[in-house]
């Protein structure tokens, strides 16, 4: 077991192999700014990423989480602004509020099947975040479940809730919702995201890091927001 606040402001902790850990507490690894690699998705004992676990673990690029956890506590990964890519196992039946709040590199998300209600700001803050696959047993969402989302302009939903497709500068569930089928977007090089609408190629999202960009020759429109908080 490793206890509440364990390893909080741990500035140079850098790796993490937790293969046996059955528990770890509130803001276990908090606030470890260094923190790049953790490896738990072998922890077969853990059922719960704790409240503050992760949060504000601002190197984080990618986490696995292990099958056996069934719950991600509130604020577990808050802060984390390099996380790219996470992994919910399809045990998982509830996440917290601001779980994920303000990971600002995550681009893509499917939310586990036995989820029934997205918390308020769960993803909130999730600039670059542009696709989503809301889970079959989803009943509750909350308006600002994925608040500031500029360019969030694919969502999956498979469960049976009449999911409100917001205009573009709403910014809460944007421009497209599916149940299934390919997708409609086009990921061209250099990170920019794409969208046809009959005959024209709207530009949607861009999820690249360079500070100087070139349009691609193809696109016609350029939707609002598509670069807002990018690195340019």
């Amino acid at each position: 077991m490793i206890w509440d606040a364990a390893f909080r402001n741990c500035k140079n902790l850098d790796t993490i192999n937790l293969q046996n850990v059955d528990f770890f507490g509130v803001g276990a690894f908090e606030n470890c700014t260094s923190l790049k690699v953790v490896n738990i998705e072998n922890a077969e004992g853990l059922k719960t990423i704790a409240e503050d676990a992760f949060s504000q673990c601002t190197q984080l690029q990618e986490i696995i989480i292990p099958k056996s956890v069934t719950q991600i506590g509130m604020y577990a990964f808050y802060g984390c602004a390099g996380l790219t890519d996470v992994t919910l196992p399809s045990s998982i039946t509830t996440i917290g509020e601001s779980a994920f709040s303000s990971c600002h590199e995550l681009k893509e998300i499917v939310i586990p099947d036995a989820i029934v209600t997205i918390p308020e700001k769960c993803f909130n803050n999730c600039f670059k975040l542009y696709k989503v696959t809301l889970p079959a047993k989803l009943d509750t969402f909350y308006s600002n479940s994925f608040d500031y989302r500029y360019n969030l302009v694919e969502v999956y939903n498979r469960s049976s809730l009449t999911v409100r497709v917001f205009d573009i500068s709403d910014s809460i569930i944007n421009m497209y919702t599916k149940t299934s089928g390919e997708s409609m977007i086009t990921k061209l090089e250099g990170g920019f995201v794409t969208i046809k609408r009959g005959e024209s190629v709207l530009l949607v999202g861009y999820t690249g890091n360079e500070r100087n960009v070139v349009i691609p020759s193809s696109v016609h429109e350029i939707n609002p927001y598509v670069f807002y908080e990018s690195d340019i």
